[in-house]
């Protein structure tokens, strides 16, 4: 099963067993050829898999590496425990100046040993790392071949010599680099981006004007249907849950003005947190909302209600989530926003 993914959270927590470490020879990486130098923490051999620092790795092969923190949905004692990501991304060139970054991006998830890789347009399935990643020194280590294979490239172990060869591809040989370029042509389709940068005289506006006067005209018309669009998610929502016999979900007015700022908020900031550091959850109690236990499904460039709950039904956390028994009150919000990062955002609140 694949998803199409363009940009969702999902938030579960779980532990792992504690790793055993051997010692071994130095282990020595390289990339292209050239050595990666470790300065505070060394490759590892933990239960027969190599581990190394994400960072040293990832960015000797020319990626960005950011750690994130996320609410997630799971209680104890009553605190929504968080969830740590490792977010590798690598900004592309199509070949084409759209006015806007194609990137690929490697979403890792230290709780759930889970990787998700994909790019702008489209995302594989969620799978499980080959090794569990561990922290030493303060440093998160991967095991490389994971952080290799994450990224496109190919790797060889060199047991004679304890090394570890890993040779980059150009963009082009990226897997899903297809997808990508599929997503591009629908992107300039929406934007009547031209073929070429230079302004050229269309009735009396320029081709920049023209398309900004498109997308202006494209952005009215979708949140004109913002509200049919809520009815439409959680219409089908509903359907998911019957389907497993569960109750349907109420509209909550105080749900739905919550969505409404959450939305507003993860067109800036794509993430469970706020703006201002809190829990999403800090949304529906100034709403007004009288329980803590508020969870959150959000999700980025589906271009309609049918695929917005395709995504989430794609996602096993996602999809847990929107089938809790517990909950019984519903909220939901979408907005389009053309100068944002991903166009299209969808959130959705659930309450017992």
């Amino acid at each position: 099963m694949k998803k199409r993914l363009a940009a969702i959270l999902a938030a579960t927590m779980v532990l792992g067993t504690a790793p055993r470490a051997f010692a071994a020879d130095q282990i020595t990486v390289t990339v292209d050829g050239e050595k990666v130098n470790f300065e505070d923490q060394q490759p590892v051999n933990i239960d027969n898999r190599v581990m190394v620092p994400v960072r040293d790795v990832a960015e000797k092969m020319g990626w960005e590496v950011t750690f994130e923190t996320y609410p997630g949905n799971t209680l104890v004692d009553g605190v929504f425990q968080d969830e740590r990501h490792i977010i590798i991304q690598k900004t592309v060139d199509v070949g084409r100046d759209l006015g806007r970054n194609f990137i690929y991006l490697t979403n890792i998830t230290m709780e759930t040993n889970s990787i998700l890789v994909g790019n702008s347009g489209y995302y594989a399935e969620e799978e499980k790392l080959k090794a569990t990643p561990v922290v030493q020194n303060g440093r998160t280590l991967l095991g490389v071949r994971d952080i290799a294979e994450g990224l496109h490239a190919d790797v060889v172990w060199n047991s004679a010599t304890q090394t570890v060869e890993i040779k980059t591809k150009p963009a082009e040989q990226f897997a899903y680099y297809k997808e990508l370029l599929d997503y591009v042509d629908r992107y300039a389709e929406v934007a009547d981006a031209p073929a070429e940068p230079e302004k050229v005289k269309t009735d009396s506006l320029t081709v920049e004007e023209k398309r900004q006067q498109i997308q202006e005209q494209y952005e009215a018309e979708q949140n004109a249907k913002s509200d049919e669009y809520a009815e439409e998610v959680i219409d089908l929502i509903n359907k998911e849950r019957e389907k497993a016999g569960l109750h349907p979900l109420q509209t909550d007015e105080t749900l739905m003005k919550a969505a409404d700022v959450r939305v507003q908020e993860i067109s800036s900031k794509f993430s469970h947190t706020r703006p201002n550091g809190e829990n999403y959850i800090s949304a529906a109690t100034e709403a007004g909302y009288p329980s803590s236990y508020v969870g959150e499904n959000i999700v980025a460039r589906a271009d309609s209600p049918e695929r917005a709950v395709k995504d989430w039904s794609e996602s096993k956390d996602h999809k847990k989530n929107y089938m809790k028994s517990e909950y019984t009150y519903t909220g939901v919000a979408y907005l389009y926003d053309k100068d944002s990062e991903y166009g299209s955002y969808w959130v959705q609140l659930f309450a017992d």
